[in-house]
């Protein structure tokens, strides 16, 4: 879609409300849809599965503009999404073997059942969220070392604490992804750097350095 400058400012709002739109509602009813869909085979709901797939087909859209704002309400949304389909496709067990699991959850305790949208429809999407994080990977803490005013090296800790924020929820998505399927993980991650090599008109460092940001994040 071509925006002019003039139509910008509005475009931005526009796409930062939609956003807040789906995803809260998404977040707080998406069971209730669910239940919907799965115990009531019908017309009616093969219309309501076909919009709450268009749905996060307009959130993966979303996720890849270019606004601070609305990257941060995206990746806020994904966390949540990526848990609810760990913690059904892998079980409650999953906790045990992560630190931080229980960050946070869809409401209603996830209601975990074994469901097609669950289990099928909805883990097709972590190949594109997987690819957003990885395109947009926020910087973590970085340690750099300095000499003291006694000339001694040291370490220092340059921290911003938004940027850190972000990059907590981004890797804690990916840690979700990659217990969901580690090796669609290992492939896109691989695919992505095959690529920067592979073609100059992609490859910058700033691509590379958000790449490896990634990887890192789930080697912690």
């Amino acid at each position: 879609m071509n925006v002019t400058e003039s139509q910008k400012p509005h475009f931005e709002v526009f796409c930062l409300q939609l956003g807040m739109l789906l995803t809260e509602f998404l977040r707080n009813q998406i069971d209730k849809i669910e239940n919907l869909i799965v115990n009531n085979q019908n017309e009616f709901t093969s219309v309501l599965e076909g919009t709450l797939v268009k749905a996060l087909d307009y959130l993966i859209q979303l996720s890849n503009i270019p606004k601070d704002e609305l990257f941060k309400v995206m990746m806020e949304f994904w966390h949540d999404f990526t848990y609810f389909i760990m913690v059904t496709t892998k079980g409650k067990d999953i906790f045990s073997k992560t630190g931080d699991m229980a960050l946070i959850g869809l409401q209603n305790d996830l209601l975990i059942k074994n469901s097609t949208l669950r289990v099928e429809t909805f883990p097709q999407y972590c190949d594109n969220i997987c690819l957003t994080m990885i395109n947009h990977m926020a910087k973590p803490e970085e340690v750099l070392v300095v000499i003291d005013e006694n000339g001694n090296a040291v370490e220092e800790l340059i921290t911003d604490s938004e940027t850190v924020s972000l990059y907590n929820t981004m890797r804690a998505n990916l840690v979700y992804l990659t217990n969901i399927d580690s090796k669609r993980v290992y492939k896109i991650m691989t695919s992505k750097l095959e690529q920067l090599l592979s073609d100059d008109r992609q490859f910058t460092f700033d691509a590379l350095n958000k790449l490896c940001w990634a990887l890192g994040s789930i080697s912690e």
